[in-house]
Parts: C-alpha cells; structure tokens; sequence
C-alpha cells in the first residue's frame, strides 16, 4: 500500500489540529492540498491523499484525513490497511495514550478510537480505505 501522506507528515497534521487549533485547511493546504471535488463533495487533495470536512447540524465539523487514496482497480489488501491502520494507531497512542475503543468485524475492518480532551481520533480501515476522522467525542462513542 503506497501512502501518500507519510504516517509522521499525517500524525504531525492531526497533533497541529488537536492542539494548536489553525483552520483545518491551511494545516492541509501546507502539506499540498488544493480544493478539489470527490463523489460532489468538496475536498482538499495532496499528492496520494485526501481530506473532507463536513459541518455537523449542531455545530462543529468532522475532519476525515485519508494518507492514500484507493487503486484504481479494485482495493487494498485487508492485511495491508490493517498494517497501516496499525501503524498509524500505534504513533498516535504514543502520542495521546492508549485507545479508549479497538474493534475489527467480519470483514477485517479495524477501528481504534482514541481520546484526544473532548475530541476523538478514530483510525479506521472501514470502506476498503485507510482513514482517519476527528471530530467530538461524543460523536463517535
């Protein structure tokens, strides 16, 4: 699987969202990304990578951060966003402790969430894609 934001690039954009609080835009448009449209949404796009933001009815937005984009053909290897999804977790939780919910299903998706003060981290391979949303807590519980 080829990330085309590298894990240090992506969590190092999460941690400057999380802490320092820029718009969510321009941490993205520094590490490449020019708006753009996905399925008629509008998205930022990088060089191997997206990111959405969608607003949330009562306020507040979702942030979903994909470091690689799906083949063309087809999908990733299950074994391969597991590995990645691992990855990604794994530095995250070193950095904001250890996940506060871990789950896989049948068809070898993980979700890890992670708690971040009021704010939840969840690194998911739901979807065939490896991705990583970051929106209140609440939302994702």
């Amino acid at each position: 699987m080829h990330l085309g934001l590298p894990i240090p690039q992506a969590v190092d954009a999460i941690d400057r969202i999380l802490v320092d609080f820029p718009p969510v835009p321009e941490v993205l448009a520094g590490l490449g990304g020019l708006p753009g449209q996905r399925y008629g949404e509008p998205v930022l796009v990088g060089q191997g990578w997206e990111a959405s933001l969608r607003p949330r009815p009562f306020g507040g937005e979702e942030i979903t951060l994909a470091p690689c984009l799906r083949p063309e053909a087809g999908r990733y290897p299950v074994e391969a966003l597991a590995a990645g999804a691992d990855r990604l977790g794994t530095e995250l939780a070193r950095r904001h402790g250890d996940p506060c919910s871990m789950e896989a299903d049948s068809s070898g998706a993980v979700r890890r969430l992670l708690r971040a003060g009021r704010t939840g981290v969840l690194v998911s391979t739901a979807g065939g894609r490896l991705s990583v949303s970051i929106d209140a807590l609440d939302n994702q519980l």
